[in-house]
Order: C-alpha cells, then structure tokens, then sequence
C-alpha cells in the first residue's frame, strides 16, 4: 500500500513536470493575439455574393443574385450556362503574412448571343473574429467577355478579367490601426499573380484570392512652423497657419490641432490661427503654436498707424529687393526674370501636393539637385530619362510597359518583380 502511495507520486509528478514542459515550450498552447515581435494574429472568414450584372444583349439570363453562386446566359444546344462560385475560406494569419481569403471557381459553357453578362459585381464580407469582432465589406467588379463561338477552340474561349485594383478598408486594434488589403488572385498558391481567366468551352478553371493585414505606419514628425505676418497694424486682426512636416517629404496643415497661445498683453488667438489686439500700444511679443512635443514661435510686432505714416518707411527699397528676388527664385523656373502663367500654375501645383517632385513627374522638380535623383537637369528644367527597364521597374509608369519588361503590375500603380513581397 505505501510503495502504492509512493508510486503514484512519482506519476503525478512526472506528468505535471510534462504538462510544465509542453506548456512553456508553446506545444499546446494558444498562441496570444499580441505577438513579441509585434505582429497580430486575425482570425476569420470572407463570404461573397454576387450582385448588380450589366446586362450584355436584349435577352440577359441571369441566376443566383445575392448567393455565392452566379450563373448568367442561356445555354445553347446541349449545352450549359456560365457560372462563378465565390468559396470563402476561413483563415488564421499573422500581420504582414499573405493568407487566403477564399476561392473563385468559373465554368465556360456554351450559351446563346444576348444573354450573357458584361460584368458583374462581387461582394466579399470579411467577417474578422479575433482579436476583435469586426465585418468589413470589399466590393469589386470582374468583366466578363464572352467570345462568339467558331471551329477554332482557342479562339472561342471566354475571358473573365480581375480588377487592376482593390478596395482597401482599415480597423483600430488595441488602439492601433491596421489596414485591410486584398492583394489579388493566384493559382500557384500565391507565388505569382493572375489578372484573368481565359477558358475554352465546356471547361473550368479557379484561382485564390490573397490579401493581408498591415500596421499603418505613419511618419515621423520632425518638425513644426508658424506662417503669418510678424508684423500688425493695431486694429487688425490676423491669420496665422501652422504646418506639420515629416520625414517622408509631406506636410500637412496642423492650425486646427495645434495648440496656440500668445504673451501679448490684451490679446487672443482661437484655435483657428485667428490674432486679435484690444490694446492701443505699440507692443513687441510672440505668438506660440505646439504639436505632439513641437514648438514654433513668431515675433510679431504691434504697430500704431499714426507712429508708421500710412505704413510709409515700413519696408526698405533693399527689403523689397530682397523680397522680389525670393520670390523669383521660387516660382522662375526658366530665369527670365519674371513669372510666367505657366510657371505659376506649376507652382500652384506643387504647393498643393497636386505635383510633387519625384519618379512619376521628374517636371515638379524645380532644381538640379532635387532633380538628379529622379531624372536629368536640362535648360533649367527636370526632364525624365531612365527608360522603363527589367531593371528599373520603378520607372514603369503604366501596365503595358512593366509587363513589356518582365514585371507585374501591383496595386496600387506600382511595377514591382513580385506583388506578394514589400
């Protein structure tokens, strides 16, 4: 009885000696959602429907709208309708991993002229279960061509063509923001990307559909800074702005979020970068604006129109030089010394982020320095010179020319030698 005992002491603690092991080696534990290397994992799944055809023709035969399962066309002789199955897939994924998201099966059959679909518009439902419970919808449309049949097979064989882009939808997890992507479709488990079917009759084909969850990743803010004149006639109010700038080159206007005070006596300034005096005194001071552990200040000088003249000696023949020049070496492109039209509205452009100095438009450069790193500075002016190449994918600004050289056209826009791979 007691060796009993003792032997099953030495069981039950060679047993939870094991379950300790298993339990810290991670073998048959749950993964935790917040992951020490700072990824997520998202569980779900994607449903879709099939909605809102184009008709092709007089006579449209359509069936399974608002289903999983979409049949169009009125079969010919001995034959069948076209159909498009959407077969969702249930997944549990990292961040910044591809997963698959589900299934689009397609059948070729043989239908009648006139009663087939253009296109037709799939609706996919992310039903998202962990870490949190979210339902995000992505729709998109696929065009559908169906080819007159003929005694050549090849040539018979309809297209269904996939969207060049997706819908990209975002959601807040413990306080972070995370961006939905669909990433397109594969048949080769992901490794490259299809951008249609092309089936010959009474056949079959399917292809995934890929898509991953990332961080959203902002930029670094470097620094802030005031605009608005430094200095007032008393009796005026004035408008002062406040811009934001990060170390990816964007600037983003802050006025309404910055937080704004001033030191001068009698004074306000509103959230909105409004200044006002009651005073009467000319007073010398400033005006402060913060952002996120940011400060920007302006001296601004309060001045008596009846001490200035009609504002007469306010600014010196040399400070009105000094200031033309400034702005020549701004807007003149071409140095002829003034403005042109042209010059202006380019100027407009690139002050609004409508034009920006890069690969895409080298012409928004407006000196040889920024210049180079794009493109080649001629005539005193940025011209594009790197040919779209298999290796110079970056300067392949259309579909045409990054598949003419070896690449495949991503979303969104971008020429790379694999979608798959940031």
């Amino acid at each position: 009885m007691r060796f009993s005992k003792i032997f099953n002491l030495v069981i039950y603690c060679q047993l939870l000696f094991f379950v300790m092991f298993i339990s810290e080696s991670g073998a048959i534990t749950k993964r935790n959602k917040n992951i020490s290397d700072g990824n997520i994992e998202i569980s779900g799944n994607m449903d879709g429907k099939w909605t809102d055809p184009t008709p092709d023709g007089d006579s449209p035969a359509f069936s399974g709208l608002g289903t999983s399962y979409f049949s169009y066309g009125k079969p010919g002789d001995n034959g069948a309708a076209n159909t498009l199955e959407w077969i969702g897939n249930s997944f549990i994924s990292l961040s910044n991993i591809p997963f698959k998201l589900g299934t689009i099966k397609y059948y070729n059959g043989t239908t009648k002229s006139g009663t087939c679909a253009k296109d037709v518009l799939l609706n996919l439902s992310l039903i998202v279960n962990s870490p949190i419970s979210i339902d995000v919808v992505f729709p998109f449309r696929l065009e559908l061509v169906s080819v007159k049949n003929t005694d050549d097979a090849e040539e018979s064989a309809d297209y269904v063509y996939f969207p060049n882009t997706y819908p990209e939808q975002t959601i807040v997890i413990d306080s972070v923001l995370y961006k939905l992507e669909l990433i397109g479709f594969s048949n080769d488990g992901g490794q490259s990307k299809v951008q249609e079917f092309h089936v010959l009759e009474d056949h079959k084909t399917s292809a995934d559909l890929y898509g991953w969850i990332t961080k959203v990743t902002e930029a670094n803010l470097t620094n802030i800074e005031i605009n608005g004149p430094g200095d007032i006639l008393i009796g005026n109010n004035a408008i002062y702005r406040c811009n934001a700038f990060y170390d990816d080159g964007m600037v983003r206007n802050i006025t309404e979020v910055a937080h704004w005070s001033s030191n001068c006596e009698n004074s306000q300034i509103t959230s909105s970068g409004i200044f006002t005096f009651s005073g009467s005194e000319s007073n010398y001071c400033s005006i402060t604006a913060s952002y996120q552990n940011h400060i920007s200040e302006i001296e601004v000088n309060l001045l008596d129109k009846n001490e200035i003249g009609d504002c007469k000696g306010l600014y010196t023949e040399e400070d009105m030089k000094k200031m033309i020049n400034s702005i020549l070496s701004w807007g003149d492109t071409d140095k002829d010394g003034k403005i042109g039209l042209s010059e202006a509205i380019i100027a407009l452009l690139i002050n609004t982020d409508v034009l920006k100095c890069s690969a895409l438009k080298p012409e928004a450069c407006l000196n040889e320095e920024d210049c180079n790193k794009f493109g080649k500075w001629i005539d005193n002016s940025c011209h594009k010179i790197q040919p779209c190449s298999e290796e110079r994918l970056e300067f392949c600004f259309s579909e045409e020319s990054c598949v003419s050289v070896g690449g495949i056209w991503c979303n969104p826009y971008e020429c790379r030698i694999d979608c798959f791979k940031k």
